[in-house]
Protein backbone atom coordinates (compact mmCIF):
# COMPACT_ATOMS: atom_id res chain seq x y z
CA UNK A 1 0.00 0.00 0.00
CA UNK A 2 1.41 3.45 -0.94
CA UNK A 3 0.82 7.39 -0.35
CA UNK A 4 -1.78 9.01 -2.15
CA UNK A 5 -0.68 11.67 -4.24
CA UNK A 6 -0.84 14.89 -2.61
CA UNK A 7 -2.35 18.44 -3.62
CA UNK A 8 -2.34 21.42 -1.85
CA UNK A 9 -5.12 20.27 0.53
CA UNK A 10 -3.64 16.89 1.39
CA UNK A 11 -3.82 13.47 0.25
CA UNK A 12 -6.21 12.67 -2.49
CA UNK A 13 -6.70 9.26 -3.80
CA UNK A 14 -6.97 8.74 -7.46
CA UNK A 15 -10.27 7.22 -8.81
CA UNK A 16 -10.27 7.93 -12.21
CA UNK A 17 -8.39 5.57 -13.34
CA UNK A 18 -8.92 1.84 -12.08
CA UNK A 19 -5.22 0.76 -13.02
CA UNK A 20 -3.50 3.48 -10.85
CA UNK A 21 -6.13 3.80 -8.11
CA UNK A 22 -5.34 -0.66 -7.79
CA UNK A 23 -1.54 0.67 -7.50
CA UNK A 24 -1.90 2.78 -4.86
CA UNK A 25 -4.10 0.92 -2.73
CA UNK A 26 -2.06 -2.00 -3.05
CA UNK A 27 -4.47 -4.64 -4.64
CA UNK A 28 -2.95 -7.39 -5.88
CA UNK A 29 -4.75 -9.05 -9.16
CA UNK A 30 -5.68 -12.34 -6.85
CA UNK A 31 -7.26 -10.83 -4.00
CA UNK A 32 -10.82 -10.67 -3.21
CA UNK A 33 -12.66 -7.24 -3.69
CA UNK A 34 -16.10 -6.56 -2.39
CA UNK A 35 -17.74 -3.25 -3.14
CA UNK A 36 -21.05 -2.10 -1.01
CA UNK A 37 -23.40 0.63 -2.55
CA UNK A 38 -21.51 0.25 -6.11
CA UNK A 39 -24.78 -0.88 -8.34
CA UNK A 40 -24.92 2.46 -10.19
CA UNK A 41 -21.37 3.08 -10.71
CA UNK A 42 -19.32 -0.28 -9.91
CA UNK A 43 -15.41 -0.68 -9.45
CA UNK A 44 -14.37 -2.11 -12.12
CA UNK A 45 -11.61 -4.43 -9.94
CA UNK A 46 -15.02 -6.06 -7.21
CA UNK A 47 -15.50 -9.17 -7.81
CA UNK A 48 -18.55 -9.17 -5.62
CA UNK A 49 -21.08 -5.72 -5.75
CA UNK A 50 -23.76 -5.76 -2.81
CA UNK A 51 -26.00 -3.38 -2.80
CA UNK A 52 -29.62 -2.54 -1.60
CA UNK A 53 -31.35 -2.79 -4.72
CA UNK A 54 -30.09 -3.51 -8.48
CA UNK A 55 -33.23 -1.92 -9.42
CA UNK A 56 -34.09 2.28 -9.83
CA UNK A 57 -33.77 3.57 -6.78
CA UNK A 58 -33.79 7.65 -5.39
CA UNK A 59 -30.38 6.99 -4.00
CA UNK A 60 -29.07 6.55 -7.29
CA UNK A 61 -31.35 9.88 -9.13
CA UNK A 62 -33.79 6.56 -10.61
CA UNK A 63 -30.84 5.16 -12.43
CA UNK A 64 -30.66 1.24 -12.46
CA UNK A 65 -27.55 -1.02 -11.59
CA UNK A 66 -25.32 -1.85 -14.34
CA UNK A 67 -24.77 -5.67 -14.38
CA UNK A 68 -21.54 -7.43 -15.69
CA UNK A 69 -21.49 -11.47 -16.26
CA UNK A 70 -18.17 -11.61 -14.53
CA UNK A 71 -19.35 -10.14 -11.80
CA UNK A 72 -21.13 -11.90 -8.75
CA UNK A 73 -24.23 -9.75 -7.39
CA UNK A 74 -26.14 -9.83 -4.07
CA UNK A 75 -28.82 -7.51 -2.33
CA UNK A 76 -28.22 -6.56 1.31
CA UNK A 77 -28.24 -3.72 3.48
CA UNK A 78 -24.63 -2.15 4.15
CA UNK A 79 -25.40 -2.68 7.98
CA UNK A 80 -26.41 -6.64 7.54
CA UNK A 81 -23.59 -7.86 4.61
CA UNK A 82 -24.07 -11.69 4.34
CA UNK A 83 -20.78 -12.84 4.10
CA UNK A 84 -18.33 -14.60 6.70
CA UNK A 85 -15.83 -12.81 8.35
CA UNK A 86 -12.85 -12.09 6.63
CA UNK A 87 -14.58 -13.24 3.14
CA UNK A 88 -12.43 -10.53 1.20
CA UNK A 89 -8.93 -8.74 1.29
CA UNK A 90 -10.53 -5.55 0.55
CA UNK A 91 -13.79 -3.75 0.60
CA UNK A 92 -14.31 -0.71 -1.24
CA UNK A 93 -17.54 1.94 -0.46
CA UNK A 94 -18.03 5.13 -2.09
CA UNK A 95 -20.93 7.52 -1.42
CA UNK A 96 -22.57 5.23 0.51
CA UNK A 97 -22.37 5.36 4.51
CA UNK A 98 -24.20 9.02 4.13
CA UNK A 99 -27.07 7.23 2.98
CA UNK A 100 -27.32 4.59 5.02
CA UNK A 101 -30.04 4.65 8.87
CA UNK A 102 -27.20 3.10 10.96
CA UNK A 103 -23.53 4.31 9.73
CA UNK A 104 -21.80 2.78 13.04
CA UNK A 105 -22.98 -0.99 12.05
CA UNK A 106 -22.40 -0.68 8.72
CA UNK A 107 -18.91 0.22 9.13
CA UNK A 108 -18.71 -2.82 11.32
CA UNK A 109 -19.61 -4.53 9.05
CA UNK A 110 -17.19 -3.47 6.47
CA UNK A 111 -14.26 -4.01 9.43
CA UNK A 112 -15.67 -7.64 9.63
CA UNK A 113 -16.14 -9.01 5.95
CA UNK A 114 -12.38 -7.19 5.05
CA UNK A 115 -9.56 -6.31 7.03
CA UNK A 116 -8.67 -3.07 4.93
CA UNK A 117 -11.02 -1.33 3.07
CA UNK A 118 -11.55 2.42 0.95
CA UNK A 119 -14.61 4.58 2.10
CA UNK A 120 -15.52 7.98 0.91
CA UNK A 121 -18.10 10.30 1.57
CA UNK A 122 -19.09 13.70 1.03
CA UNK A 123 -17.47 16.38 3.57
CA UNK A 124 -19.01 18.81 4.98
CA UNK A 125 -17.90 21.10 2.12
CA UNK A 126 -19.02 18.90 -0.43
CA UNK A 127 -22.35 18.40 1.34
CA UNK A 128 -23.10 22.29 1.39
CA UNK A 129 -22.50 23.01 -1.52
CA UNK A 130 -23.89 19.69 -3.56
CA UNK A 131 -26.04 17.57 -1.45
CA UNK A 132 -28.53 15.31 -2.50
CA UNK A 133 -32.33 14.32 -0.83
CA UNK A 134 -31.25 11.33 0.11
CA UNK A 135 -28.21 12.05 2.66
CA UNK A 136 -29.43 11.63 6.03
CA UNK A 137 -26.11 12.62 7.43
CA UNK A 138 -23.27 15.63 7.78
CA UNK A 139 -20.20 14.07 7.76
CA UNK A 140 -17.17 15.32 9.35
CA UNK A 141 -13.67 14.12 10.10
CA UNK A 142 -11.35 13.71 13.69
CA UNK A 143 -8.32 12.22 12.25
CA UNK A 144 -9.11 8.35 10.88
CA UNK A 145 -12.56 8.50 12.30
CA UNK A 146 -15.96 9.91 10.65
CA UNK A 147 -18.60 11.52 12.73
CA UNK A 148 -21.93 11.56 11.10
CA UNK A 149 -24.20 14.32 12.68
CA UNK A 150 -27.91 13.68 11.51
CA UNK A 151 -29.09 16.34 8.66
CA UNK A 152 -31.11 19.11 9.92
CA UNK A 153 -32.89 20.38 6.87
CA UNK A 154 -34.71 18.97 3.62
CA UNK A 155 -34.66 21.93 1.46
CA UNK A 156 -30.55 22.30 0.66
CA UNK A 157 -29.13 25.81 2.36
CA UNK A 158 -27.89 26.96 -0.64
CA UNK A 159 -30.39 25.27 -3.41
CA UNK A 160 -27.96 22.80 -5.06
CA UNK A 161 -26.47 25.89 -7.21
CA UNK A 162 -23.19 23.81 -7.66
CA UNK A 163 -25.11 21.23 -9.90
CA UNK A 164 -25.87 23.70 -12.74
CA UNK A 165 -22.52 24.88 -12.90
CA UNK A 166 -21.51 21.30 -13.29
CA UNK A 167 -22.89 20.80 -16.10
CA UNK A 168 -21.74 23.75 -17.92
CA UNK A 169 -18.03 24.26 -16.80
CA UNK A 170 -15.82 21.01 -17.79
CA UNK A 171 -13.20 22.61 -16.13
CA UNK A 172 -14.96 23.09 -12.60
CA UNK A 173 -16.06 19.60 -13.14
CA UNK A 174 -12.74 18.32 -12.90
CA UNK A 175 -11.39 20.04 -10.37
CA UNK A 176 -14.22 19.05 -8.48
CA UNK A 177 -14.39 15.42 -9.14
CA UNK A 178 -10.75 14.54 -9.74
CA UNK A 179 -7.99 17.31 -8.56
CA UNK A 180 -9.43 18.13 -5.67
CA UNK A 181 -12.11 15.18 -4.39
CA UNK A 182 -10.52 15.46 -1.48
CA UNK A 183 -12.05 18.77 -0.42
CA UNK A 184 -15.54 18.04 -1.32
CA UNK A 185 -15.02 14.37 0.16
CA UNK A 186 -13.42 12.45 3.26
CA UNK A 187 -11.24 10.43 1.94
CA UNK A 188 -10.27 6.93 4.51
CA UNK A 189 -8.11 3.70 3.14
CA UNK A 190 -8.25 1.73 6.94
CA UNK A 191 -6.65 -1.39 7.63
CA UNK A 192 -8.06 -3.32 10.91
CA UNK A 193 -11.44 -1.10 11.11
CA UNK A 194 -13.00 1.58 10.13
CA UNK A 195 -13.78 3.89 12.92
CA UNK A 196 -16.93 5.83 13.22
CA UNK A 197 -18.87 7.83 15.75
CA UNK A 198 -22.20 9.49 15.81
CA UNK A 199 -22.62 12.76 16.92
CA UNK A 200 -26.04 13.98 19.21
CA UNK A 201 -28.64 14.72 17.72
CA UNK A 202 -29.81 18.45 17.48
CA UNK A 203 -33.40 19.79 18.35
CA UNK A 204 -34.62 18.68 14.72
CA UNK A 205 -33.72 16.64 12.58
CA UNK A 206 -34.54 15.88 8.75
CA UNK A 207 -36.71 12.35 8.55
CA UNK A 208 -35.90 10.77 5.07
CA UNK A 209 -38.85 8.38 6.04
CA UNK A 210 -41.32 11.13 6.50
CA UNK A 211 -43.36 11.36 2.89
CA UNK A 212 -43.67 14.62 3.25
CA UNK A 213 -40.06 15.96 4.98
CA UNK A 214 -38.76 13.26 1.99
CA UNK A 215 -41.04 14.50 -1.04
CA UNK A 216 -40.08 18.67 -0.27
CA UNK A 217 -36.60 17.43 -0.54
CA UNK A 218 -36.67 15.91 -3.81
CA UNK A 219 -39.26 18.39 -5.10
CA UNK A 220 -37.16 21.59 -4.03
CA UNK A 221 -33.83 19.97 -5.32
CA UNK A 222 -35.65 18.94 -8.84
CA UNK A 223 -36.74 22.96 -8.99
CA UNK A 224 -33.45 24.25 -8.00
CA UNK A 225 -30.95 21.86 -10.09
CA UNK A 226 -33.37 22.67 -13.29
CA UNK A 227 -32.96 26.21 -12.69
CA UNK A 228 -29.85 26.52 -11.91
CA UNK A 229 -28.96 25.16 -15.85
CA UNK A 230 -28.64 21.08 -15.47
CA UNK A 231 -29.84 18.97 -17.61
CA UNK A 232 -33.53 18.05 -17.08
CA UNK A 233 -32.44 13.92 -17.07
CA UNK A 234 -30.61 14.62 -13.54
CA UNK A 235 -33.00 16.14 -11.75
CA UNK A 236 -35.84 14.20 -13.19
CA UNK A 237 -35.81 11.42 -11.12
CA UNK A 238 -36.26 13.48 -8.34
CA UNK A 239 -39.30 15.43 -9.43
CA UNK A 240 -40.72 11.60 -9.71
CA UNK A 241 -39.86 10.40 -6.67
CA UNK A 242 -41.67 13.92 -4.87
CA UNK A 243 -44.92 12.82 -6.71
CA UNK A 244 -44.60 9.46 -5.88
CA UNK A 245 -44.54 10.49 -2.15
CA UNK A 246 -47.10 13.20 -2.61
CA UNK A 247 -49.06 12.16 -5.17
CA UNK A 248 -51.81 14.79 -4.95
CA UNK A 249 -49.57 17.54 -4.26
CA UNK A 250 -49.99 20.11 -6.60
CA UNK A 251 -46.73 21.93 -7.16
CA UNK A 252 -44.89 18.61 -7.21
CA UNK A 253 -47.25 17.23 -10.39
CA UNK A 254 -47.03 20.81 -12.12
CA UNK A 255 -43.04 20.36 -11.74
CA UNK A 256 -43.31 16.96 -13.16
CA UNK A 257 -44.90 18.36 -15.81
CA UNK A 258 -42.54 21.11 -17.08
CA UNK A 259 -39.82 18.38 -16.72
CA UNK A 260 -41.80 16.76 -18.99
CA UNK A 261 -42.38 19.69 -21.35
CA UNK A 262 -38.47 19.81 -20.87
CA UNK A 263 -37.80 16.18 -22.52
CA UNK A 264 -40.52 16.74 -24.92
CA UNK A 265 -42.99 14.25 -23.15
CA UNK A 266 -46.27 16.51 -24.07
CA UNK A 267 -48.70 13.66 -23.50
CA UNK A 268 -46.85 12.55 -20.46
CA UNK A 269 -47.03 16.05 -18.82
CA UNK A 270 -51.11 16.36 -19.46
CA UNK A 271 -51.62 13.03 -17.67
CA UNK A 272 -49.56 14.58 -14.61
CA UNK A 273 -51.81 17.97 -14.79
CA UNK A 274 -55.06 15.45 -14.38
CA UNK A 275 -57.45 17.24 -12.71
CA UNK A 276 -55.67 20.53 -11.98
CA UNK A 277 -57.42 23.54 -13.45
CA UNK A 278 -55.49 26.19 -11.34
CA UNK A 279 -53.84 29.11 -13.48
CA UNK A 280 -50.44 27.30 -13.59
CA UNK A 281 -51.68 24.47 -14.46
CA UNK A 282 -53.57 25.60 -17.62
CA UNK A 283 -50.38 27.38 -18.97
CA UNK A 284 -48.47 24.25 -18.29
CA UNK A 285 -51.35 22.03 -20.26
CA UNK A 286 -51.68 24.49 -23.31
CA UNK A 287 -47.40 24.51 -23.59
CA UNK A 288 -48.37 20.68 -23.86
CA UNK A 289 -50.92 20.61 -26.34
CA UNK A 290 -48.82 23.51 -28.66
CA UNK A 291 -45.90 20.70 -28.15
CA UNK A 292 -48.22 18.02 -29.66
CA UNK A 293 -49.89 19.84 -31.75
CA UNK A 294 -46.36 20.53 -33.92
CA UNK A 295 -46.55 23.96 -33.01
CA UNK A 296 -43.04 26.01 -32.97
CA UNK A 297 -42.12 26.35 -28.96
CA UNK A 298 -39.69 25.83 -27.01
CA UNK A 299 -40.29 24.34 -23.72
CA UNK A 300 -36.96 25.31 -22.34
CA UNK A 301 -38.97 28.96 -22.43
CA UNK A 302 -40.65 28.16 -19.21
CA UNK A 303 -40.19 29.88 -15.93
CA UNK A 304 -39.20 26.93 -13.19
CA UNK A 305 -41.90 27.82 -10.62
CA UNK A 306 -40.45 28.41 -7.36
CA UNK A 307 -41.31 25.29 -5.04
CA UNK A 308 -44.22 25.37 -2.37
CA UNK A 309 -44.35 23.48 0.17
CA UNK A 310 -47.75 21.84 0.94
CA UNK A 311 -49.84 22.20 -1.55
CA UNK A 312 -52.25 19.85 -1.28
CA UNK A 313 -52.84 17.24 1.45
CA UNK A 314 -50.50 14.42 1.41
CA UNK A 315 -52.96 11.74 -0.55
CA UNK A 316 -53.70 8.36 1.24
CA UNK A 317 -51.17 5.34 0.28
CA UNK A 318 -53.06 2.24 -0.87
CA UNK A 319 -52.61 -0.93 1.08
CA UNK A 320 -50.65 -3.38 -0.97
CA UNK A 321 -50.93 -7.39 0.10
CA UNK A 322 -48.37 -9.36 -1.39
CA UNK A 323 -48.81 -13.24 -1.79
CA UNK A 324 -46.23 -15.39 -1.40
CA UNK A 325 -46.52 -19.17 -2.59
CA UNK A 326 -43.70 -21.72 -3.04
CA UNK A 327 -42.62 -25.20 -1.31
CA UNK A 328 -38.57 -25.13 -1.02
CA UNK A 329 -37.81 -23.95 2.23
CA UNK A 330 -34.81 -22.17 1.53
CA UNK A 331 -36.23 -19.91 -1.84
CA UNK A 332 -39.94 -19.37 -0.10
CA UNK A 333 -37.95 -17.97 2.42
CA UNK A 334 -35.87 -15.42 0.62
CA UNK A 335 -38.73 -14.37 -1.26
CA UNK A 336 -41.10 -14.51 1.80
CA UNK A 337 -37.70 -11.73 3.50
CA UNK A 338 -37.93 -10.02 0.17
CA UNK A 339 -40.98 -9.19 0.41
CA UNK A 340 -41.12 -8.55 4.43
CA UNK A 341 -38.32 -5.41 4.41
CA UNK A 342 -39.88 -3.35 1.25
CA UNK A 343 -39.77 0.19 1.91
CA UNK A 344 -43.60 0.56 1.45
CA UNK A 345 -44.71 0.60 5.02
CA UNK A 346 -48.03 -0.15 3.74
CA UNK A 347 -47.57 -4.16 2.82
CA UNK A 348 -49.50 -7.01 3.86
CA UNK A 349 -48.05 -10.46 3.56
CA UNK A 350 -49.71 -13.43 2.96
CA UNK A 351 -47.56 -16.71 2.75
CA UNK A 352 -49.40 -20.14 1.29
CA UNK A 353 -47.52 -23.36 1.61
CA UNK A 354 -47.47 -26.88 2.76
CA UNK A 355 -44.64 -26.27 4.71
CA UNK A 356 -44.41 -26.14 8.36
CA UNK A 357 -44.82 -22.50 9.43
CA UNK A 358 -41.66 -23.24 11.90
CA UNK A 359 -39.91 -24.33 8.97
CA UNK A 360 -40.33 -21.25 6.84
CA UNK A 361 -41.25 -18.11 9.70
CA UNK A 362 -38.40 -19.47 12.04
CA UNK A 363 -36.69 -16.24 13.14
CA UNK A 364 -39.32 -13.99 11.33
CA UNK A 365 -41.46 -11.41 12.55
CA UNK A 366 -44.59 -13.02 13.18
CA UNK A 367 -46.36 -9.58 13.15
CA UNK A 368 -50.20 -8.24 12.28
CA UNK A 369 -48.19 -7.24 8.52
CA UNK A 370 -47.57 -11.37 8.25
CA UNK A 371 -50.21 -14.35 7.70
CA UNK A 372 -49.68 -17.69 7.52
CA UNK A 373 -51.92 -20.87 5.01
CA UNK A 374 -51.01 -23.94 5.71
CA UNK A 375 -51.99 -25.94 2.51
CA UNK A 376 -52.42 -29.72 1.89
CA UNK A 377 -49.42 -31.39 0.48
CA UNK A 378 -49.31 -31.41 -3.40
CA UNK A 379 -51.46 -28.73 -3.88
CA UNK A 380 -50.63 -26.37 -6.94
CA UNK A 381 -49.71 -23.19 -7.50
CA UNK A 382 -53.29 -21.95 -8.52
CA UNK A 383 -54.45 -23.46 -5.38
CA UNK A 384 -51.72 -21.80 -3.07
CA UNK A 385 -52.47 -18.51 -5.03
CA UNK A 386 -56.00 -18.62 -4.05
CA UNK A 387 -56.19 -19.74 -0.67
CA UNK A 388 -53.89 -16.69 -0.73
CA UNK A 389 -55.85 -14.39 -1.90
CA UNK A 390 -58.61 -15.08 0.29
CA UNK A 391 -56.82 -13.70 3.24
CA UNK A 392 -55.77 -10.35 0.93
CA UNK A 393 -57.05 -7.20 2.74
CA UNK A 394 -54.73 -5.12 0.56
CA UNK A 395 -56.29 -2.22 -2.35
CA UNK A 396 -53.47 -4.42 -4.57
CA UNK A 397 -52.50 -7.45 -5.12
CA UNK A 398 -48.98 -8.27 -5.56
CA UNK A 399 -47.34 -11.91 -6.34
CA UNK A 400 -44.13 -13.40 -4.99
CA UNK A 401 -43.69 -16.97 -6.88
CA UNK A 402 -40.53 -18.76 -5.23
CA UNK A 403 -37.92 -18.45 -6.22
CA UNK A 404 -38.60 -14.51 -7.50
CA UNK A 405 -37.60 -11.76 -5.38
CA UNK A 406 -38.66 -8.23 -4.84
CA UNK A 407 -35.76 -5.46 -5.27
CA UNK A 408 -35.62 -2.87 -2.94
CA UNK A 409 -38.48 -0.38 -3.42
CA UNK A 410 -40.64 -2.41 -6.26
CA UNK A 411 -44.01 -2.16 -4.56
CA UNK A 412 -43.46 1.39 -3.69
CA UNK A 413 -42.49 2.62 -7.58
CA UNK A 414 -45.32 0.03 -8.61
CA UNK A 415 -48.19 1.68 -6.45
CA UNK A 416 -47.52 5.10 -7.77
CA UNK A 417 -47.07 4.62 -11.47
CA UNK A 418 -50.39 2.92 -11.00
CA UNK A 419 -52.15 5.47 -9.10
CA UNK A 420 -50.87 8.63 -11.24
CA UNK A 421 -51.73 6.78 -14.96
CA UNK A 422 -55.01 5.21 -13.54
CA UNK A 423 -53.92 1.92 -15.30
CA UNK A 424 -55.33 -1.28 -13.19
CA UNK A 425 -52.29 -3.01 -13.21
CA UNK A 426 -48.52 -2.24 -13.01
CA UNK A 427 -45.86 -4.29 -14.54
CA UNK A 428 -42.39 -4.14 -13.94
CA UNK A 429 -38.71 -5.64 -16.01
CA UNK A 430 -37.53 -9.16 -15.64
CA UNK A 431 -33.70 -9.85 -14.51
CA UNK A 432 -33.24 -12.95 -15.71
CA UNK A 433 -30.91 -15.67 -14.38
CA UNK A 434 -29.11 -15.54 -17.32
CA UNK A 435 -28.28 -11.96 -16.78
CA UNK A 436 -30.67 -10.39 -19.47
CA UNK A 437 -34.00 -8.19 -18.96
CA UNK A 438 -37.18 -9.40 -19.59
CA UNK A 439 -39.65 -6.92 -20.74
CA UNK A 440 -42.80 -7.38 -22.04
CA UNK A 441 -45.74 -5.28 -23.95
CA UNK A 442 -48.46 -5.67 -22.25
CA UNK A 443 -50.88 -6.80 -25.27
CA UNK A 444 -52.97 -9.89 -26.07
CA UNK A 445 -51.39 -12.30 -28.12
CA UNK A 446 -47.82 -11.49 -27.72
CA UNK A 447 -46.03 -14.53 -26.73
CA UNK A 448 -43.64 -13.25 -24.63
CA UNK A 449 -46.85 -12.46 -22.28
CA UNK A 450 -46.39 -16.21 -21.51
CA UNK A 451 -42.44 -15.48 -19.92
CA UNK A 452 -43.71 -12.66 -17.63
CA UNK A 453 -43.19 -13.70 -14.14
CA UNK A 454 -46.62 -13.08 -12.50
CA UNK A 455 -44.18 -11.68 -9.40
CA UNK A 456 -43.54 -8.78 -12.12
CA UNK A 457 -47.08 -7.34 -11.74
CA UNK A 458 -49.27 -5.32 -8.99
CA UNK A 459 -52.92 -5.22 -9.63
CA UNK A 460 -56.16 -3.21 -8.49
CA UNK A 461 -57.55 -5.98 -6.17
CA UNK A 462 -60.89 -5.07 -7.81
CA UNK A 463 -59.50 -5.57 -11.06
CA UNK A 464 -57.84 -9.05 -10.08
CA UNK A 465 -61.26 -10.44 -8.81
CA UNK A 466 -62.82 -9.45 -11.79
CA UNK A 467 -60.74 -11.68 -13.53
CA UNK A 468 -61.55 -14.86 -11.20
CA UNK A 469 -59.80 -17.13 -10.06
CA UNK A 470 -56.58 -19.38 -10.89
CA UNK A 471 -56.68 -22.25 -12.72
CA UNK A 472 -55.72 -25.47 -10.04
CA UNK A 473 -54.72 -27.63 -12.20
CA UNK A 474 -51.39 -27.54 -14.51
CA UNK A 475 -48.34 -26.40 -13.78
CA UNK A 476 -49.32 -22.83 -16.29
CA UNK A 477 -51.81 -21.53 -14.04
CA UNK A 478 -50.47 -18.07 -13.22
CA UNK A 479 -49.67 -17.73 -17.34
CA UNK A 480 -53.26 -18.16 -17.79
CA UNK A 481 -54.53 -15.91 -15.28
CA UNK A 482 -52.35 -13.55 -16.25
CA UNK A 483 -53.65 -13.79 -20.01
CA UNK A 484 -56.97 -13.37 -19.02
CA UNK A 485 -55.82 -10.23 -17.27
CA UNK A 486 -53.94 -8.97 -20.37
CA UNK A 487 -57.49 -9.02 -21.98
CA UNK A 488 -59.46 -7.46 -19.34
CA UNK A 489 -57.15 -4.43 -18.34
CA UNK A 490 -55.17 -1.73 -18.71
CA UNK A 491 -51.17 -2.10 -17.43
CA UNK A 492 -48.46 0.56 -17.45
CA UNK A 493 -45.03 -0.22 -17.80
CA UNK A 494 -42.33 0.71 -15.34
CA UNK A 495 -39.35 0.65 -16.49
CA UNK A 496 -37.02 1.65 -13.21
CA UNK A 497 -38.17 -1.14 -11.37
CA UNK A 498 -36.99 -4.79 -12.10
CA UNK A 499 -38.15 -8.21 -10.41
CA UNK A 500 -35.26 -10.79 -9.55
CA UNK A 501 -36.95 -13.75 -11.45
CA UNK A 502 -35.02 -17.35 -11.05
CA UNK A 503 -37.37 -19.51 -12.61
CA UNK A 504 -37.01 -21.20 -15.75
CA UNK A 505 -39.57 -19.43 -18.66
CA UNK A 506 -39.94 -20.10 -21.83
CA UNK A 507 -36.73 -19.86 -24.01
CA UNK A 508 -38.78 -18.63 -27.25
CA UNK A 509 -40.97 -15.98 -25.58
CA UNK A 510 -37.65 -15.34 -23.31
CA UNK A 511 -35.98 -14.60 -26.24
CA UNK A 512 -38.50 -12.80 -28.19
CA UNK A 513 -39.01 -10.07 -25.37
CA UNK A 514 -35.54 -9.79 -25.05
CA UNK A 515 -35.20 -8.63 -28.70
CA UNK A 516 -38.22 -6.28 -27.98
CA UNK A 517 -36.40 -4.75 -24.77
CA UNK A 518 -33.30 -4.02 -27.05
CA UNK A 519 -34.65 -2.45 -29.94
CA UNK A 520 -37.01 -0.54 -27.05
CA UNK A 521 -33.38 1.09 -26.06
CA UNK A 522 -33.65 4.87 -28.29
CA UNK A 523 -30.73 6.90 -27.79
CA UNK A 524 -32.56 9.30 -25.97
CA UNK A 525 -30.24 12.05 -25.67
CA UNK A 526 -30.05 12.18 -29.48
CA UNK A 527 -33.21 12.09 -29.94
CA UNK A 528 -34.16 14.90 -27.16
CA UNK A 529 -31.13 16.87 -29.25
CA UNK A 530 -32.97 16.14 -32.76
CA UNK A 531 -36.79 16.94 -31.30
CA UNK A 532 -35.29 20.50 -29.71
CA UNK A 533 -33.65 21.20 -32.76
CA UNK A 534 -36.94 20.53 -35.04
CA UNK A 535 -38.62 22.65 -32.65
CA UNK A 536 -36.07 25.49 -32.97
CA UNK A 537 -35.69 25.30 -36.67
CA UNK A 538 -39.64 25.44 -36.66
CA UNK A 539 -39.70 28.90 -34.78
CA UNK A 540 -37.65 30.28 -37.27
CA UNK A 541 -39.44 29.57 -40.44
CA UNK A 542 -42.77 30.71 -38.21
CA UNK A 543 -40.89 33.78 -37.55
CA UNK A 544 -39.33 34.58 -41.33
CA UNK A 545 -43.19 33.78 -42.70
CA UNK A 546 -44.27 36.44 -39.79
CA UNK A 547 -41.86 38.95 -41.64
CA UNK A 548 -42.21 38.20 -44.86
CA UNK A 549 -46.49 38.69 -44.27
CA UNK A 550 -45.58 42.34 -42.67
CA UNK A 551 -43.26 43.15 -45.79
CA UNK A 552 -45.58 42.23 -48.04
Amino acid sequence: MSEAPRNAFGPNWPLRNVEETCRHFGLGADERVLEVGGAGNPFPRANVVCDLSFGGCAQRNGAPGVLRRDVQYVEAPAEKLPFADGAFDFVYCTQVLEHVLDPVAAARELSRVARRGFVEVPSRAGEMINGNPTHRWVVDREGEMLVFTPRTYAEHPFRNFFYGLLFHDGELRTRAEHTFRNVLNHQVLFEGGLAVRVAPAPAEVFQYDDADAAAWAHLSFAAHTLRGGADPMYGFPDALEAVRLLPTDAGARQLLALYHLRLLRPADAVEALAGLDDERSCVLRQAALQLQAGCPFDPATLPVPEPVRGGAAPGLRPKVTLLVVGEEAESLRASLESALTQDYPETEVVVATSLAREEVLAGLDMGARLKFVALPRGSSTGCALNRAAMQASGACVGFLVAPDRLMAQHVDRLVAARSLSGADVAVADALLGDGSVLRVDWRVGNPALAALPLSAVLVRSEAALACGAFPEEGSDAPERWLHRLAQSQRAVAVREVTLKCLARKDAEASALSVAEAALALKPQELLRDLMAAHVREEGLRAEIRRLKGSAS
